[in-house]
């Protein structure tokens, strides 16, 4: 079976941690989609085509790889099956409503959208165009998870009637921090609770929504 072509908004030059720009595109799906054989990734989508560029050479993707500096432009690579979205959240609406309305499919990073009216036009144009569609909540798989939910399949643990969540936020703790000033914006639809908690959390969407991960 021929690889599903992949075109990916998120990863920058900057080679740097995970905490800089691009980080968490670099640190979690660069290195999974580049060594699957399932996958292969043929054009990157940045501000500009030359940023794109420079995120081609920085990280040793083949000299073919498309360079865009739209998500219209991406949108409209018919050589793309899969749009990857792993940008701030305020910016999901806006990069890849082009893809889903081209009908192609779209994996985007918690959350869907900076509110509830993006969210649900976004899911809207997915089930009208049929594409397909994920948002990543990768904490599902983590292995404390994935043993829980084994433990109760098997019955060693008795029907859990209610639950608690903690989660420590010291990766933001300080008002000083250099992702305050975000956290702290609603308009920008991310903080501690729709960010942090909704991973850790791990819970499904509502059916209706359309979106799966």
């Amino acid at each position: 079976m021929a690889p599903i072509r992949v075109g990916f908004r998120g990863i920058s030059a900057n080679v740097g941690p995970r905490t800089d720009a691009g980080g968490w595109a670099k640190a979690a799906h660069l290195p999974y989609l580049r060594k699957s054989s399932l996958y292969e990734i043929v054009a990157l989508c940045n501000t500009s085509v030359e940023t794109a560029k420079a995120a081609i050479r920085s990280h040793g993707l083949p000299e073919l790889t498309k360079a865009y500096g739209s998500p219209e432009g991406l949108a409209a690579d018919l050589d793309v099956d899969l749009v990857v979205c792993s940008v701030n959240v305020q910016k999901h609406y806006n990069l890849i409503k082009p893809a889903l309305l081209a009908g192609k499919d779209v994996i985007v990073e918690w959350p869907l959208g900076a509110n509830l009216k993006e969210a649900e036009e976004l899911t809207l144009i997915a089930k009208e165009t049929g594409a397909k569609t994920a948002v990543g909540l990768q904490a599902r798989f983590a292995p404390a998870v994935t043993k829980v939910r084994e433990l109760l399949a098997e019955g060693r643990i008795e029907p859990v009637l209610s639950s608690t969540f903690v989660g420590a936020v010291g990766l933001y703790s300080g008002i000083e921090s250099v992702g305050a000033g975000f956290l702290m914006d609603i308009n920008t639809g991310g903080n501690m609770v729709t960010i942090h908690c909704g991973h850790d959390k791990n819970r499904r969407l509502p059916p209706s929504t359309g979106y799966t991960y």
